[in-house]
């Protein structure tokens, strides 16, 4: 038996961990998203093989989905290229991993994420509980919305994304 946890703050399914008798799954937090990752990463190694050296874009916020990519590529062997806009940056602390030779922030100018990645995965431009910053966001994020044309840049034309997807228009 074991317990999926989804919360907010790491430090509650830690604390929760901590007096646990039975293993505690991290289903979701602010921080990290290990399920989803899992997932995706588990996908595209079925259709493409995600072997050591290869990248993935991540285009979008800095969030627990970032966070947990950027935790992956340490652990499978393979990079992470980030494109944030200005004022969501990735902060690789934050994301728990202190080696960031897998990780290469790339500038947001369009598309530039997306050359020579094998991979490329998003998220929604509004987490929830993020609702208040929609329309900030939307006009942050506009730049950024992975297209055809984005996606042509990279080495094959795979995409995630973590759902739920909404289009902003």
């Amino acid at each position: 038996m074991s317990v999926m946890i989804r919360t907010f703050e790491q430090t509650i399914i830690e604390r929760f961990a901590a007096h646990s008798r039975v293993p505690v799954i991290n289903g979701l937090t602010n921080e990290y998203h290990p399920c989803q990752i899992l997932a995706d990463v588990y996908t595209y190694h079925r259709a493409s093989r995600l072997d050591p050296g290869k990248t993935v874009a991540w285009i979008g916020d800095s969030n627990n989905v970032c966070n947990t990519w950027l935790q992956a590529a340490i652990a499978f062997d393979f990079n992470v290229h980030v494109s944030t806009p200005p004022g969501y940056e990735v902060e690789p602390e934050r994301a728990g991993i202190f080696d960031t030779s897998r990780l290469r922030v790339v500038s947001p100018i369009r598309c530039d994420a997306c050359r020579g990645a094998d991979l490329v995965t998003t998220d929604v431009w509004t987490s929830m509980g993020f609702e208040a910053e929609n329309a900030e966001r939307q006009r942050d994020f506009a730049q950024l919305e992975v297209d055809e044309e984005m996606m042509a840049q990279g080495e094959t034309r795979r995409a995630v994304h973590a759902l739920p997807a909404r289009t902003p228009r």
